[in-house]
């Protein structure tokens, strides 16, 4: 069954406010059986949106996240959740020649904060482990999870950073056993990729995603059974 943004946040909010968590296990369970991946002719409508779904496959590997420092204990939350949680939407452009792509600088096709390119929403992609483990945030969970979130703040000045919010580290402890969370309003288990950009061929392809608050630059390449992984080039602080 598909539900609407109020019907979500109604079932956590009752779950929370009952301390059930039989019944909030079996409300994830749902969320995994009703949102599934998109179907393979959806992915195959043209090579350019195919390479999009090929690359988010190679690189979304969270538990190769153990290699990266200072994460441990997200890793560990990840280790015992029961879900993981995809992003639902990805952006991707296509350069118009290959130099654009090698010389290009990070942030490049970013202008007053928005990407210059395309993007795939209700994005949903097929993975390389099983489907059991996998929640797909569509818009209406990502707003009931805010809401539920939000409800406990009890002031929003900017002179009270202090005591603002009431429960909220108990709202997220109700969560965890189910998807691990990071923070109250950033839901996607890591890696997140923010941007795919391809050289005019689609046979070469930069990617930018972030783990935690650290961001990374990968470069792919296209051969015959697939893309390939280079080494990282280059990492940064997340703003």
């Amino acid at each position: 069954m598909i539900y609407s943004f109020e019907q979500i946040l109604q079932h956590i909010e009752l779950k929370f406010e009952e301390k059930d968590t039989h019944a909030l296990n079996e409300f994830f369970d749902e969320w995994n059986t009703s949102i599934t991946p998109n179907s393979i002719e959806f992915i195959n409508q043209n090579d350019t949106i195919k390479a999009v779904y090929d690359i988010f496959k190679e690189v979304y590997k969270p538990i190769e996240l153990q290699k990266i420092k200072n994460i441990t204990n997200y890793l560990a939350e990840i280790r015992e959740s029961r879900f993981k949680v995809v992003q639902n939407s990805i952006d991707y452009f296509v350069m118009k020649s290959d130099d654009e792509l090698i010389n290009m600088k990070r942030n490049s096709l970013w202008q007053n904060g928005k990407f210059m390119g395309y993007s795939i929403k209700n994005f949903r992609p097929p993975l390389n482990f099983n489907h059991k483990d996998i929640l797909y945030l569509t818009d209406e969970y990502n707003r009931a999870l805010d809401s539920f979130f939000t409800k406990s703040v009890i002031d929003n000045s900017d002179n009270n950073r202090e005591g603002k919010y009431q429960n909220l580290d108990e709202r997220i402890g109700f969560l965890k056993n189910n998807m691990p969370v990071l923070q109250w309003n950033f839901y996607e288990t890591f890696p997140k990729v923010i941007h795919i950009i391809f050289d005019k061929h689609l046979t070469f392809a930069k990617v930018e995603y972030i783990t935690s608050y650290r961001g990374e630059t990968l470069y792919l390449y296209k051969e015959i059974n697939g893309w390939v992984k280079k080494d990282v080039v280059d990492s940064y602080n997340w703003d």
